[in-house]
């Protein structure tokens, strides 16, 4: 596959920053604006554009305001500690759609409302929080979660009660393979998806000695699994001298960096995410570690890569879900730009993946013509909409979505203010996700 070497500069960000003040200092309405590309110039890593920004009014109808009772969808996140980079944007990317929707006129004529709930990362929070929106607040849907303990715990209890719970973020691919039934979703990629798609970038490499680090709960160990099982597929001669598994959470990985330095890899393959990737990158610095070894990471999004700032090393092999400052789709253009209109930030990936869940459930909704559950399931079942990353079908089977993921490598940008991915390799998910075989496999093997 082709590397894919399109960038957009941080210029749009604060051509559209210049705009919303502007407007905001004349006392104008904050008219969403509209972003046009007038010219794209090859470099060797990233494409510079030049962008104009201005106020587009189209004569068109408006649409009658959503009425009747309210669709009512519970939201379950994690909302701080090291979920936080990922759940606060989230639920910026519920509610932009949300408004979005509403705006058109909503679901049915009806409106979508949400109502949010802590679940601290834990999966006997998240089950009480949600029979409390069941039971108390009358939802009719589930959607979030971002530990995959925490997904598994409310997708049981969707199947127990027979409640539709799409899984925004989470991402074991357990949850829908081995574990999934008629009532679970999932919108986003799964660790199947990105772990396969690291590895077919890893495959074209020449190192073969690797140590693994993963949290110890079900979302790093399929992170590892199927990362390694994929690569050693490709490259037999692929070898694992140390698997090691620290608790969520981990406040010292000291241990654990020593123990990776003592084994002396060619690659350590990480399925550390949040708060436990930057504090793991950051301790690791002062040891020489990315000096001596070569760092692949499951995922670096901006989430991450924002928060580590001119601190993050050069040279990590990440996988990417939503690398926005290197699309140049309409689909991407318009979310970045009214996800910046919205809430004045550059959109992470869990913004796009709480906007994708929502979008998911409101096209089922549409489609089928009623909030009824099974008639809502079997919307959803096979749907295609297309997302900020692109068309996407939630498959049939086993309701697993397909998105686009990419794999680059990591450097400090001179048009951005935060580090991005270069080199990136777009990976349609479509061609890495477990097949139905291997899926009636699993759930055979349980």
């Amino acid at each position: 596959m082709a590397p894919h070497r399109k960038c957009i500069p941080f210029l749009l960000v604060l051509i559209l920053s210049a705009g919303v003040l502007a407007l905001a200092a004349c006392g104008g309405d904050a008219t969403p604006v509209v972003v046009e590309v007038e010219k794209v110039v090859e470099r060797t890593v990233v494409v510079e554009r030049t962008v104009e920004v201005e106020k587009v009014v189209v004569a068109t109808p408006t649409p009658e305001p959503p009425a009747g009772p309210p669709i009512k969808v519970g939201v379950l996140y994690g909302l701080s500690s090291i979920a936080a980079v990922y759940t606060q944007g989230a639920v910026k990317g519920h509610n932009l759609a949300v408004s979005e929707i509403n705006a058109a006129g909503g679901v049915l004529g009806r409106p979508i409302e949400l109502v949010v709930r802590e679940t601290n990362l834990s999966p006997v929070v998240a089950v009480r929080e949600a029979q409390s929106l069941v039971l108390q607040e009358d939802v009719d849907f589930l959607l979030g979660t971002i530990s995959s303990g925490v997904a598994q715990a409310v997708s049981e209890f969707a199947k127990e009660n027979e409640i539709i719970f799409i899984d925004a973020i989470a991402q074991a691919s357990t949850t829908t393979a081995e574990q999934g039934h008629r009532y679970v979703f999932r919108s986003s990629s799964d660790t199947t998806i990105v772990g396969r798609a690291v590895a077919t970038v890893m495959a074209e490499r020449p190192e073969t000695k690797y140590v693994t680090i993963g949290p110890d709960y079900a979302f790093g160990h399929d992170a590892v699994n199927d990362f390694m099982n994929k690569l050693k597929e490709l490259k037999p001669d692929v070898e694992v001298v140390a698997e090691l598994w620290p608790p969520l959470l981990n406040p010292d990985y000291t241990p654990f960096i020593t123990a990776i330095l003592e084994e002396d890899p060619e690659v350590v393959y990480s399925s550390q995410w949040g708060g436990d990737q930057i504090n793991f990158i950051k301790q690791a610095i002062p040891f020489g570690f990315f000096d001596q070894t070569t760092l692949v990471t499951y995922n670096m999004d901006l989430d991450v890569l924002r928060a580590m700032g001119g601190e993050l090393p050069a040279g990590i092999v990440a996988g990417s879900g939503f690398p926005w400052y290197s699309l140049d789709t309409p689909e991407a253009q318009k979310f970045v730009t009214s996800y910046f209109n919205a809430t004045g930030d550059q959109p992470l990936i869990g913004a796009m993946q709480g906007y994708n869940a929502t979008y998911f459930l409101a096209e089922a909704i549409e489609k089928a013509g009623t909030t009824e559950t099974e008639a809502v399931v079997d919307a959803l079942e096979g749907l295609i909409i297309d997302t900020p990353t692109g068309r996407t079908t939630m498959r049939a089977f086993d309701h697993q979505a397909d998105p686009m993921v990419w794999v680059g490598n990591s450097i400090q940008s001179e048009d951005f203010p935060f580090p991005i991915l270069v080199d990136l390799v777009a990976v349609p998910g479509s061609e890495v996700i477990l097949s139905v075989d291997e899926v009636k496999s699993r759930r055979a093997g349980q």
